[in-house]
């Protein structure tokens, strides 16, 4: 008996057991397999077949427009990734110096170029110069957009007066040739005449049903 008046059992002797059989282990990750010149080439291709949900992506000769600083409003080549959120750019050719910048301070834009990564400032410009980088974006819709927001900055109220006073003169020579061809297919049946959405009836909430 024990000192609580509880009885102890005897514990049996354990039994002789074998060891279990030791199962040969199977490697974790099998071996890549080996490709030769032309099955990478393949497998490349393939990748860049893959449309993305987001085709900006960071990637080594994005261009990109600066939005802040002293640079604001140029545009520079991204040459390497520092990290998450930190890009070392360079824009030599439009008076951009290479520096790192933050990611808020940029606006990806839909422009590439195919440099190594961490290339020289001289071999930057012989690509910017061979892709005719600095007109493609002069002629791009951003960059006019840019320019227009520019202009509409340092506009004074006669200014805006006067564009409102040309944009009233050109609806009205615009409405003017419009509305006799409107009528003149109307009048012969060639308009086709709009698709009307189904309207469907608002459904009150505890009314009485008739």
């Amino acid at each position: 008996m024990g000192p609580k008046g509880e009885a102890k059992v005897a514990k049996k002797p354990k039994e002789d057991r074998k060891p279990p059989l030791k199962k040969d282990k199977k490697p974790a990750f099998p071996p890549k397999p080996v490709l030769s010149g032309e099955e990478k080439r393949e497998k490349k291709s393939a990748l860049r077949a893959i449309s993305f949900p987001f085709p900006k992506l960071v990637e080594i000769g994005r261009i990109a427009l600066i939005k802040r600083g002293p640079d604001e409003g140029k545009i520079c080549c991204i040459v390497d990734v520092i990290d998450a959120n930190r890009y070392l750019v360079d824009g030599a050719p439009v008076g951009v110096t290479r520096r790192p910048v933050s990611h808020s301070d940029i606006y990806l834009t839909k422009f590439v170029i195919r440099i190594p990564r961490g290339t020289g400032t001289k071999n930057l410009r012989r690509n910017w110069e061979a892709a005719k980088l600095t007109e493609i974006w002069e002629h791009s819709k951003l960059a006019k957009k840019l320019l227009d927001a520019k202009k509409r900055e340092a506009m004074n109220d006669f200014d805006r007066f006067k564009l409102a006073r040309a944009k009233q003169i050109r609806n009205r020579i615009v409405r003017q040739r419009f509305v006799p061809m409107l009528r003149k297919a109307r009048r012969e049946g060639t308009l086709k005449p709009k698709k009307r959405k189904h309207q469907k009836k608002r459904k009150i909430i505890g009314a009485p049903k008739a």
